[in-house]
């Protein structure tokens, strides 16, 4: 049996609610674990990473990441110009 956690969890939710969406996941691995990270590099991440979803044509983004959502979503919302929402 294959567990799933993060952000695979809420993609999981998203496709069940938004059927027919074209979705884009990332799930930063390379940056994991963010909990260690200082402010600034989890900052640099999320932007670099909404940087990425805009670039292949996202409309919306959910930061699923409870570190980057304390640390990074203020700046994320108030640098890009689509929707950014946290997971509840």
């Amino acid at each position: 049996m294959i567990q799933e956690f993060g952000g695979l969890t809420v993609l999981k939710e998203i496709e069940k609610k938004a059927f027919g969406a074209n979705l884009i996941y990332l799930g930063d691995t390379l940056n994991f674990p963010y909990g260690p990270k200082s402010k600034e590099e989890i900052v640099k991440f999320a932007i670099h990473n909404t940087e990425f979803l805009l670039s292949k044509g996202a409309d919306v983004v959910v930061v699923a990441c409870g570190t980057a959502t304390s640390q990074a979503l203020g700046v994320l919302k108030d640098r890009f110009n689509v929707p950014i929402i946290r997971n509840n």
